[in-house]
């Protein structure tokens, strides 16, 4: 992993980061997620399919021999293709079309979840590496201490209280380093498994920042998911699937027809001439067009309240992010722009503090800096969320 200077004061998210290396893994795993790919295969066979249903029925050919009693014959063939009404041919296209559309906003929303996941994964590896690299930092300014003072143990210059408050800190924080490499573990884990195959490890260990990204206007994310959520877009899609399924119920109400070609010979004659026939939908589509209306209310519902639930979300997301801005704003002085352990150092060098002190204060100002960390975390995935939106 990257090394950081233990004193210059640790920054996740800067202005100045650039969220390309970021946004290249969160890419990748979208181009090999084994769940987009099946659903892109699915989606393209159940359309492939469903386009066949508008094909012309196969022609029916049939042949008649029928023997005398006094030695005459009589022969009957026949050919006869049969057609359903042609609006209905029209209907039942738009409805394909239709289903192409749904299906895609369907695909689109998973690809849109599926890179929240990702990002937000991601977003937690990276702060996970941070905490390991400080925590490995502090250990070792703990273990060169506890070298020297166990050295001036032996000598009989500092006891052996000191001694032991030195070996609890380094084993504090060997033990934090070792639990936040076990959620580093985990989350590389689930990122390799959203991937599908591919493994992060040496790219992630490049990213040291997350994405910064500014807090909009709340009507802006308010307006931007009406207009181009991917979960809008699909019930959307849903809706004009389900008003073209009325529009062939209501086409297949319409009766069908079939034209033959007959030949017949009887009697040393033969005959030639033509077949029509009608098929009247009577019975097979009663009941079709009003459950297709139902259908369409039912994802209007939905509809309806997929965007009141949306917009609550999007303000429940808005102000959870504007008071963890609040929160990160209030550490900004004290830990973003001060060098405390540069600071803590120097005063323990110069005499100004004992080494309980200094223990003390090295692991309050850790601890605060564990916890800065932690909000940067949540504000990053939750403006993830809100542009996801």
């Amino acid at each position: 992993m990257k090394k950081v200077n233990l004193f210059i004061p640790f920054l996740l998210i800067s202005i100045m980061a650039t969220a390309n290396d970021f946004d290249i893994v969160v890419d990748k795993i979208l181009e090999s997620n084994p769940t987009i790919q099946n659903e892109i295969a699915k989606s393209n066979a159940e359309y492939l399919s469903l386009r066949t249903e508008n094909n012309f029925a196969n022609p029916d050919i049939s042949f008649e021999a029928l023997f005398g009693e006094f030695g005459e014959n009589k022969f009957n063939v026949g050919v006869s293709q049969s057609f359903d009404w042609p609006s209905l041919y029209k209907a039942r296209s738009r409805q394909s079309e239709s289903w192409r559309i749904a299906s895609e906003s369907a695909i689109a929303e998973t690809k849109n979840q599926i890179q929240l996941e990702a990002s937000t994964i991601l977003a937690s590896i990276v702060t996970s590496q941070n905490k390991i690299e400080l925590y490995q930092q502090i250990a070792d300014k703990f273990s060169d201490l506890l070298t020297t003072y166990e050295a001036e143990y032996q000598r009989g210059n500092v006891s052996i209280l000191d001694v032991n408050k030195l070996r609890v800190e380094v084993a504090d924080n060997l033990a934090a380093l070792e639990n936040e490499q076990l959620i580093y573990d985990e989350q590389l884990s689930s990122l390799s498994i959203l991937s599908g195959s591919a493994d992060f490890e040496s790219q992630v260990s490049m990213i040291d920042i997350i994405p910064h990204f500014e807090l909009n206007p709340l009507e802006t994310y308010i307006n931007s998911a009406l207009t181009n959520s991917p979960k809008i877009a699909a019930i959307n899609a849903r809706r004009d699937l389900a008003e073209r399924e009325i529009n062939v119920t209501s086409a297949s109400n319409l009766p069908g027809f079939s034209l033959g070609y007959r030949y017949s010979y009887e009697g040393l004659q033969n005959f030639h001439g033509f077949s029509f026939g009608m098929t009247l939908p009577t019975w097979g589509n009663q009941g079709k067009k009003i459950a297709a209306k139902a259908a369409l209310t039912s994802v209007e519902i939905e509809q309806n309240n997929t965007i009141i639930a949306l917009k609550k979300e999007i303000e429940r997301d808005y102000n959870k992010a504007v008071i963890l801005k609040k929160q990160i704003n209030r550490y900004g002085n004290a830990l973003i722009t001060s060098d405390n352990l540069g600071m803590l150092l120097k005063a323990y060098e110069g005499g100004q503090l004992d080494l309980t002190a200094y223990i003390q204060d090295v692991s309050y100002f850790l601890n605060a800096q564990i916890q800065l960390h932690d909000l940067q975390l949540q504000l990053a995935t939750t403006i993830f969320r809100l542009n996801s939106y």
